[in-house]
């Protein structure tokens, strides 16, 4: 998904008449529809987060969820959407390393 403007571009972006739309609405469908959408996962590990992300999870997936997903539904969406967005950048990366190993 590279080319995706922020949040904070989208919500400056404006009409050819020169007012700018209501963008929020549009991006809380986005942002539900990717990130807070239930998820079932199955074989499971644990993972360790400072206490004040978690609470800031689980603020975000008990009011703006309603309830309906786990923090662990919730991380897994923004983990899943990260490597997404980023898989060309990983395999670079992924790539250069294992280069380094063998040039050794």
């Amino acid at each position: 998904m590279a080319g995706h403007k922020s949040c904070r571009e989208r919500k400056s972006v404006e009409h050819s008449e020169g007012h700018t739309t209501g963008l929020l609405q549009e991006e809380k469908s986005d942002y539900e529809t990717t990130f807070l959408q239930p998820l079932n996962i199955g074989d499971r590990k644990g993972v360790f987060i400072s206490k004040k992300t978690q609470e800031e999870i689980a603020e975000i997936v008990y009011v703006a969820a309603a309830g309906k997903l786990t923090i662990g539904a919730f991380v897994e969406h923004i983990l899943r959407h990260h490597l997404e967005i980023h898989q060309d950048e990983i395999d670079v990366l992924f790539e250069q390393q294992f280069r380094k190993r063998f040039e050794r």
